[in-house]
């Protein structure tokens, strides 16, 4: 029977308080990287006594829920295309593309709560989007999501300033369903308690005169990151500090520019030293990245290539070492990326996280991130002293001048 950590029962405690209140408003309760967020969902699911389903946005996010709720003595059903397994319960974990067309059977089951994992990714407020043509099916229903990032970015254009973006808090996102943030977990809460690992970090210098901001503003283009990496000789730096670090780190995980940079080095090294590196993108059939990633558990394969997966709800507490090989101008990649090396493990005193671009020098160290609510803004994301969300991405505004702002305002009433 798997315990609550301290920060864990509170979470617990205010999704009960949530869900058996009044306020029908869909909210949204936020627990960082490492904090045991498939722990949180499934305890509430289990104490709810009531039918409830859990949707999550991936199969191996929905195995690692599922598995914890067994683990509290739970007895769950899955649903699910991507499992092979289509079982409909009162406490049933499922992903949305699957369960959309079984309305009708869960509405005889009874289900009225929802619980819905990583809201951030996958569940479009638009409307007409799958995802709001399933929540109406349940008019009634208390809905309550979980998410490490509370934020959506959106991409904006006008005759003065272009085309440019925000990270908007999801209550406050346009046409948002989530009204409300219930409980925050902070990363802090996870540091001073010993629960999130020992953090040490290794910056690059990284010349980034030749990036470029796409069109939307939100992210380098793809042209201008690949000409940085050449520029900056990258790639071989991160092959001769991967050398180094084989004798330094258990498991190595490392983030690269792109789908050829990753087979390169993998299979350069591979032909050198035998088997040792595998490679996952998303091009990686679902069945070969299952394997690489129970090879890379196992200590089969010492080092992992990685371009764009692999960021969100991949849970292996003993990685020690995460490089990031990419420059990003987002924040949320950054520390989703970073965040898989927080989680603690008996046999692992610190994780490394080398950043082989600075992206450290746009946004500073993740343990310094926060959800805060303040003065005249309502709920922010702060990097450090930094506001984060709400602006125009590049902008610089601290928590001083939203005070000194915030007394102004206050004077001229």
């Amino acid at each position: 029977m798997l315990e609550l950590r301290p920060y864990q029962k509170e979470a617990v405690d205010a999704g009960l308080k949530f869900l058996n209140g009044r306020s029908k408003s869909p909210g949204i309760e936020v627990l960082p990287c490492g904090a045991g967020k498939s722990v949180v969902i499934s305890k509430i699911a289990e104490s709810l006594k009531k039918p409830v389903l859990v949707l999550q946005p991936s199969k191996e996010i929905l195995e690692q829920n599922y598995m914890k709720a067994v683990a509290f003595g739970a007895t769950p059903t899955i649903y699910s295309a991507s499992c092979g397994i289509k079982e409909l319960s009162g406490m049933t974990y499922a992903t949305l593309k699957s369960v959309k067309k079984e309305v009708d059977k869960l509405k005889e089951i009874g289900v009225n709560t929802l619980l819905i994992d990583e809201v951030h990714a996958g569940y479009s407020p638009e409307e007409g989007s799958e995802f709001m043509k399933f929540v109406k099916e349940f008019p009634e229903a208390k809905v309550l999501g979980f998410t490490a990032t509370p934020c959506r970015l959106r991409t904006y254009s006008s005759m003065m300033e272009g085309n440019y973006s925000k990270l908007n808090m999801l209550t406050k996102d346009e046409n948002s369903f989530f009204k409300k943030i219930v409980h925050v977990t902070q990363i802090q809460e996870l540091t001073s308690q010993g629960f999130w690992s020992k953090l040490e970090y290794e910056r690059w210098a990284f010349d980034e005169s030749d990036l470029e901001l796409n069109s939307t503003g939100a992210e380098y283009t793809d042209e201008s990151i690949k000409l940085s990496i050449v520029k900056n000789g990258l790639n071989n730096t991160i092959y001769k500090r991967i050398l180094q670090l084989m004798n330094e780190r258990k498991h190595i995980l490392v983030c690269m520019d792109s789908i050829e940079s990753c087979n390169r080095i993998s299979d350069f090294m591979n032909a050198r030293m035998g088997n040792i590196t595998g490679v996952v993108t998303s091009l990686t059939s679902k069945k070969k990245r299952e394997n690489i990633i129970n090879d890379f558990k196992s200590g089969k394969l010492k080092i992992v290539f990685n371009y764009s997966t692999l960021a969100t709800g991949f849970d292996f507490p003993e990685l020690d070492c995460v490089m990031m090989g990419r420059p990003t101008f987002s924040y949320s990649i950054m520390y989703q990326i970073m965040g898989r090396a927080v989680r603690v493990h008996p046999d692992k005193k610190s994780a490394l996280i080398v950043d082989c671009c600075d992206n450290m020098k746009r946004f500073g160290r993740i343990e310094d991130l926060t959800i805060e609510q303040f003065p005249t803004k309502g709920w922010c994301m702060f990097a450090g002293d930094q506001l984060i969300s709400g602006i125009r991405m590049g902008d610089v505004v601290t928590k001083q001048e939203i005070l000194e702002k915030s007394k102004s305002l206050r004077k001229s009433q």
